[in-house]
């Protein structure tokens, strides 16, 4: 799935992590906001249908939290 994160500044570096629905952490993945946006890949190819947690973190503060459907 490809996820576009936008923001209102450049956050610089962060890390994207995936989160299943008992809290597991499936990906923790280094990303780099600049001029306010990211285009990341996220590998679900392997992931069981449910709902997954998806947050961008920056030296342990949560940035954006959202939730993401796999059917």
């Amino acid at each position: 799935a490809q996820l576009q994160i936008s923001a209102q500044n450049n956050i610089g570096n962060a890390k994207l992590v995936v989160y299943n629905s008992v809290g597991q952490q499936l990906i923790a993945k280094p990303i780099v906001i600049a001029n306010g946006t990211a285009s990341v890949q996220i590998p679900v190819s392997n992931f069981a249908a449910g709902t997954y947690k998806v947050m961008v973190v920056q030296q342990n503060e949560v940035l954006f939290s959202t939730t993401m459907q796999k059917q």
